[in-house]
């Protein structure tokens, strides 16, 4: 069975790479990381958009619990 990447991270990643809001959010220079610019116009224009939100915390809050997700199983001996 295929896994099914959540419309989160699909969103997430589409307002990221989507070279028109480069100036509000964009990847860093290496590609590893979002840079969102202008928080105000980014939670204004960009998170409706993709979301039924405009909340930057909220947005935050989410993205901080995917990548805690999908980081957790490589550092479970760790943790």
């Amino acid at each position: 069975m295929a896994s099914r990447t959540p419309p989160f991270l699909t969103n997430t990643y589409d307002l990221v790479d989507d070279e028109s809001t480069d100036r509000i959010v964009s990847w860093n220079q290496t590609g590893d990381a979002i840079v969102v610019w202008d928080t105000a116009e980014f939670s204004r224009d960009v998170l409706p958009k993709y979301f039924k939100h405009n909340n930057f915390s909220s947005f935050v809050r989410q993205l901080n619990t995917y990548l805690t997700e999908c980081f957790t199983p490589f550092f479970k001996d760790v943790i």
